[in-house]
């Protein structure tokens, strides 16, 4: 199941039609995916650029296509590493690298999906992109050619290109055989849902019950608290002044904030001290 044939399930499941979610996972991966419903649709872009969290089997001696299980072999070696040179290489994969995203992804080249191009024999390439690796660490290696690892990294990151350097830099190649993702910013695996229990959740009307606000979902950023006199031009998406800002908490110069009149959250703005003023940049009432 795709990302997006998540978004169309449960769509169909709850009877919304606006639903979204906030970072494709691969179709034979598993795990965290923050969905937003409804106006929460709006948030998407805030919540993609969290930071992942993957736990992966890598699958020494063999190449594919498609750089996981599902694709065809393209090359095959038994030449495997020992679990000392594994942690050495791994290493140099912590910090800002470059990567090559797979052929078979959705990113688009000239208004078209790679995947699509791949499977009607058309190989483009996407331009390779700068993504940082804050943790990759060895958690168990079964000789001779089976290693789990677990990785910390920026949006953006695709784990199979990941695989397939280390692989390459080892020098037997390799791809990735099972892929979770165990967290996506400050959402766990522990506290997610599976389809099953939201489609049960919505037949017993108790999908409230397990539903995260919007101001709640985004409270890595800061705070506000409009007068009631700003609260028109704050939903019609005018400038506030710093002077009917009636409580400010966790702000910072040109940063995003949740803005609230009394009890409502009204939507998103970012502060601009240097001209004293808020403006928004997301109504949400």
């Amino acid at each position: 199941m795709t990302s997006n044939d998540l978004t169309r399930t449960l769509s169909k499941a709850l009877g919304i039609s606006k639903v979204g979610h906030t970072g494709t996972l691969d179709p034979g991966a598993s795990g965290v995916l923050p969905i937003c419903l409804g106006k929460a649709t709006k948030l998407t872009e805030y919540l993609i650029s969290d930071n992942k969290t993957y736990r992966c089997e890598l699958a020494l001696g063999i190449e594919t296509d498609t750089l996981d299980a599902y694709g065809t072999i393209l090359c095959q070696s038994t030449d495997y590493p020992d679990e000392e040179k594994i942690k050495n290489v791994l290493t140099e994969f912590i910090g800002d690298i470059s990567q090559i995203p797979p052929v078979f992804s959705a990113l688009k080249v000239n208004g078209n999906k790679l995947y699509e191009l791949a499977r009607s024999g058309i190989i483009a390439q996407a331009p390779s992109r700068n993504v940082t690796v804050t943790r990759l660490e060895l958690i168990r290696f079964i000789p001779p050619n089976r290693v789990m690892f677990e990785v910390d990294c920026s949006k953006g990151t695709y784990i199979r290109s990941l695989c397939q350097d280390i692989g390459r830099r080892l020098g037997c190649g390799a791809y990735m055989a099972f892929l979770l993702r165990t967290a996506s910013g400050k959402f766990l695996l522990e506290d997610s849902y599976t389809i099953d229990e939201v489609k049960e959740s919505s037949l017993l009307g108790s999908v409230g019950n397990i539903l995260i606000s919007m101001e709640e979902a985004l409270n890595q950023y800061g705070k506000v608290i409009l007068s009631q006199t700003a609260y028109k031009r704050a939903i019609n998406g005018n400038i506030i002044s710093f002077e009917e800002i009636l409580y400010a908490d966790n702000l910072r110069e040109a940063s995003i904030t949740r803005v609230f009149c009394e009890n409502r959250f009204v939507g998103l703005g970012r502060i601009m001290p240097q001209s004293d003023r808020l403006i928004m940049e997301k109504v949400l009432v």
